[in-house]
């Protein structure tokens, strides 16, 4: 799986998903996103006024607010965002790990399809970034890692 990431905090979420995948064995290249770039998933944290690059992707996981702007840079199949109530992921419970809620049934690069439920990810991310790192997980078809 190719993932690019934008936006604010995505070097902090580059690091926990490698941490994370590293842990499992599980194996993808991680890159910042680039002008005509193609990807199998793009992850962008708050873009604060940030300027996205054109590229093409199967999966963008777009921070809610930001949703509407990136969709018009990053040509994707399907669009998951976070960081809202009604958010394809939110935020279920945080402490020593979080629990992100899937709202809607979602397909995943694979073909495979994850239905409404919760993940939980290990403690190390802000509740929000914890949000886009599962639908990451989630988007490369890794969410049997993370079902309670």
């Amino acid at each position: 799986m190719k993932i690019a990431s934008m936006g604010q905090d995505s070097r902090e979420i580059e690091e926990y998903l490698s941490r994370w995948a590293a842990c499992r064995g599980l194996i993808f290249q991680m890159e910042q996103a680039a002008a005509g770039g193609q990807y199998d998933a793009v992850l962008a944290g708050p873009m604060e006024g940030k300027a996205a690059p054109a590229c093409r992707a199967g999966i963008l996981i777009a921070y809610d607010e930001d949703a509407g702007e990136l969709a018009r840079q990053v040509q994707a199949q399907t669009i998951l965002t976070y960081g809202a109530s009604k958010s394809t992921l939110s935020l279920s419970s945080a402490g020593e790990s979080c629990v992100v809620a899937l709202q809607r049934e979602t397909l995943d690069l694979l073909g495979g399809a994850w239905d409404i439920g919760e993940f939980r990810l290990p403690a190390g991310l802000p509740g929000h970034l914890a949000c886009a790192a599962a639908g990451a997980l989630l988007a490369c078809g890794w969410g049997a890692e993370l079902q309670q």
